[in-house]
């Protein structure tokens, strides 16, 4: 094989006929993948790049003909390349020398006297019936898909204020460079081909941004940066990459939304590919550095006590990791990053672990959701970084008083009562079994030196006990007594009746007394927890109710929860009567008073389509791109430009933004669909509906205006 980094247009496609192999699967590039190459040759364009790389092309130079290849990678980009040209090409005359010179040097062969379209790419059969009609008929041309892209680079061609068709083919003819490795007659094709495509998956998103990186690089500049990502893998681990670009990212905090696993490779070129002054070997070094905190948050247990900034961090990350929080990555890189720069002292990040691991604990014990969590975690360390500049706090306090009163509702830090209210009520049984080995490994830890039941669990050593057992006998029923029926249903699958042994079938329904005295049994147990239970005579409802009592106050200790008490809280704080809004907020009955973008000063709103418009005000004073491109796109209902809408009878239920041909859709709205467009909003302009926060109260009930005199009869009157 041979490979070089080659202009697409003027070194590969000039002057050479290309065949897609009947193997190949059929074109399929649509509307989004045709945008990205435009926006991104655009970029490349106004960033005056050199070259825009358009990743690697695989041909096989072993069929007939000096000129002929066939493609084993590539047929998409090649194909709509070729579109694009002819849509440039017919912006010109038929007579015009720029017409005549594209179609000769790049489409159509004169001289091809056994082919009748003379085209010099053959797709595969039933597509290439449609690209030569594309090709000889432009607009014309019966639907397709390619007439589709074809009309679509049309519109771009026509619509472009700053670049005319001539500049778009300079582009193409001079900045677009693709990787072409060439297969030779000793090679063979179809192995190359089998060794592309055997697993049938597509590229990782890691591996895409590894191209991206290093396929730009020449020499030793590239020998450098790849050491640089073979060292960053192997702190990471390979199969760990895409996740970890995809924490890396949405710790950057570049936006409010977490970054999605299909849209890492594109976000990562979005806000650090293009960035400006964007360096790969820097970048490479940096990622480095994050890679290192990576390993040591995912991978406690082979790390050394030495390689933390503190001696508890280690501890607290094995008994995170044990909940299987991957949520709460992003956030710990802030928290790492922090402490390496020194906002954090080592201290101060162990104490944050603490209470993440109190606050995360107590909502599994408690049975709360996780939904949402990981867009919670996305912008926590923003929320809690505006409190301390607002307050004056430490980050610590403020982290704690964030999560006990300035969250929503299904987000708040578990109380002490909620704790004990699952004790009396959940059935921690049907529990996930991993939940169960945390929490019962947790409390039991309580009690002195950690014996790692979590793991022993893991291992199949433990399992879990039903002390009272789920079967009772005539015996079992005579020790509980007469209500034996009505202790058994409310007791049977609550934490108090539960244990951890490794002798759980030997036990099996055994009374109580023979499964205490019992070789291996609750007296020679190891288990501090079940040392307890070696005190006791019998198993009843009272010993049920003093097991609870003990579990209970072992919850609190194993996972306390913060006692704030905010001081020189700054003129423009929130009050405790804010709600931060998420899309289960219930909004239904609200009245909305005041409301509060970002950490902007609150802004007085007299109801909640007031807020919607002065929302959408401010954004588009911050940066009016997100709304052009929403109201271009194919599933918008939200924001439309003012010709799609002049002969829309609802024509009144917009709201035009200034300066502009565009205008947003206000009314007629209820709350709960407000709701869900301000969050549409939200998103589309790259930030979180939560980085809203609003006054509101409940409406009075009509019974209650009617005491007050303030219905609408006794206006009238």
């Amino acid at each position: 094989m041979q490979g070089s980094s080659q202009n697409l247009v003027t070194q590969v496609m000039k002057g050479n006929h290309y065949y897609i192999p009947v193997y190949q699967r059929r074109y399929s590039w649509v509307k989004v993948q045709v945008e990205r190459l435009v926006d991104d040759l655009r970029l490349a364009e106004e960033q005056h790049r050199p070259h825009y790389f358009l990743g690697s092309l695989i041909l096989d130079a072993t069929v007939e003909g000096i000129n002929d290849f066939s493609v084993i990678d590539g047929q998409q980009r090649i194909t709509t390349i070729s579109l694009f040209l002819m849509a440039i090409r017919d912006t010109f005359p038929r007579t015009d020398e720029t017409h005549q010179r594209i179609d000769d040097l790049y489409l159509i062969d004169k001289y091809d006297h056994e082919n009748v379209h003379k085209n010099r790419l053959h797709s595969v059969p039933g597509d290439e019936e449609e690209y030569v009609d594309v090709l000889e008929n432009g607009a014309a041309a019966k639907p397709s898909l390619f007439r589709d892209t074809y009309v679509l680079f049309q519109q771009v061609l026509k619509d472009d204020p700053k670049m005319s068709p001539q500049d778009w083919l300079t582009v193409l003819e001079q900045r677009l460079v693709v990787m072409s490795i060439t297969v030779q007659q000793d090679d063979d094709a179809q192995l190359i081909f089998e060794s592309l495509n055997s697993t049938g998956l597509d590229l990782t998103e890691a591996d895409k941004i590894r191209n991206f990186l290093l396929m730009d690089l020449h020499g030793d500049q590239q020998k450098q940066a790849y050491a640089i990502w073979q060292k960053n893998e192997k702190l990471v681990s390979r199969g760990e990459l895409s996740k970890f670009f995809r924490h890396y990212l949405t710790s950057l905090a570049v936006r409010s939304k977490i970054t999605l696993e299909q849209q890492i490779y594109d976000d990562y070129r979005r806000f650090i590919g293009e960035a400006p002054g964007f360096d790969r070997i820097d970048e490479l070094r940096k990622e480095s550095q994050v890679a290192k905190y990576y390993s040591l948050i995912k991978d406690p247990q082979h790390h050394q006590v030495e390689d933390y900034p503190d001696p508890r961090a280690r501890e607290l990350l094995i008994r995170l990791g044990r909940m299987n929080n991957d949520i709460t990555t992003p956030y710990f890189l802030q928290l790492f990053k922090m402490n390496n720069s020194g906002r954090l002292t080592g201290e101060e990040l162990s104490n944050v672990l603490a209470i993440i691991l109190s606050y995360l604990a107590r909502r599994l014990f408690v049975g709360s959701p996780s939904t949402g969590l990981n867009t919670f975690f996305g912008i926590l360390n923003r929320q809690v970084e505006q409190l301390v500049r607002m307050t004056s706090q430490d980050y610590v306090t403020a982290l704690g008083w964030q999560l006990t009163s300035r969250v929503v509702e299904n987000k708040l830090f578990p109380t002490d009562q909620a704790l004990n209210d699952a004790l009396a009520k959940k059935d921690y049984y049907h529990y996930a079994d991993r939940s169960f080995w945390f929490v019962f490994d947790e409390l039991n830890n309580v009690l002195g030196e950690q014996q790692d039941l979590f793991d022993a669990a893991q291992a199949g050593h433990l399992s879990i006990e039903h002390i009272m057992p789920q079967t009772l006998s005539e015996k079992w029923r005579q020790e509980l007594g007469h209500n034996w029926e009505l202790i058994y249903n409310q007791w049977d699958n609550r934490f108090a009746n539960l244990t951890l042994t490794g002798f759980n079938s030997r036990m099996s329904n055994r009374l109580f007394q023979d499964k205490r005295d019992m070789e291996n049994g609750y007296q020679q147990s190891g288990i501090k927890l079940n040392q307890n239970l070696a005190k006791l005579e019998h198993w009843n409802e009272t010993t049920l109710k003093a097991r609870e009592r003990q579990l209970y106050n072992l919850a609190v200790r194993a996972w306390p929860r913060p006692a704030i008490t905010p001081t020189n809280t700054a003129k423009h704080m929130l009050p405790p009567d804010w709600t931060t809004l998420e899309a289960n907020v219930t909004i239904t009955d609200q009245v909305v008073s005041a409301y509060r973008l970002f950490d902007q000063p609150p802004k007085v709103a007299k109801n909640w389509k007031a807020v919607f418009i002065s929302v959408a005000l401010d954004l588009w004073a911050l940066d009016p791109t997100p709304f052009y491109r929403t109201a271009n796109s194919d599933d918008n209902d939200l924001i439309f430009h003012q010709a799609e809408i002049s002969e829309d009878p609802r024509f009144h239920q917009f709201y035009p933004l200034p300066n502009s041909d565009l205008t947003i859709r206000v009314q007629p709205l209820n709350n709960v669909a407000r709701l869900n467009k301000l969050g549409k909003l939200m998103t589309a302009t790259g930030h979180d509906l939560s980085d809203i926060s609003v006054k509101m109260h409940t409406r009075p009930s009509v019974a209650k205006q009617l005491r007050l005199g303030k219905t609408s009869l006794d206006r009238k009157k």
